[in-house]
């Protein structure tokens, strides 16, 4: 364990290596394929959605990028 002060504060860093055993062990990563891998884009545009809001009647971002 190491201890250590900052210079002009009275923290103290504690720092150790601790390991904590998973409750439920995750399977093995599956690699998904979407079938658009080897595809190149021709146009691409920034954009920006909305939705309806038509309890308060006002338009509300969602979100903002590139698609894709």
């Amino acid at each position: 364990m190491n201890n250590s002060t900052d210079e002009g504060n009275d923290e103290v860093v504690q720092s150790a290596d601790i390991y904590f055993e998973p409750v439920i062990p995750l399977p093995d990563l599956v690699e998904v394929k979407t079938g658009e891998e080897d595809e190149i884009p021709i146009f691409v545009h920034r954009a920006k959605l909305f939705r309806y809001d038509a309890k308060t009647k006002q338009w509300k971002e969602r979100g903002v990028g590139d698609p894709g």
